[in-house]
């Protein structure tokens, strides 16, 4: 029970520290631009890293990560957003 306890606050700690130097900086989409992340498990659009954007910075937690215009993301929302016409691959996970 002891090692459950402290497994769990070490993730929780690493969950919560701040990112890296390394990874500060850089942009994984333009300015204007919003990370949408796609297919993470479930086949669906919303996924951990659409949902938990300030928990897990800019970083899918799983599936392909697009660029997405930030207008088309407010008028369409992200159920609605045709990820091939309205947003560019930038990578996959």
């Amino acid at each position: 029970m002891k090692y459950l306890l402290a497994y769990s606050a070490l993730f929780a700690a690493v969950l919560a520290s701040p990112p890296s130097d390394s990874s500060l900086g850089k942009k994984t989409c333009e300015g204007d631009q919003t990370v949408v992340c796609s297919d993470n498990g479930n086949g669906g659009l919303l996924s951990l890293g659409n949902i938990l954007s300030g928990l897990l910075g800019e970083s899918c937690s799983g599936g392909d990560v697009y660029c997405c215009d930030s207008g088309a993301v407010k008028q369409t929302g992200l159920i609605n957003l045709d990820l091939n016409l309205q947003c560019t691959l930038n990578h996959v996970l």
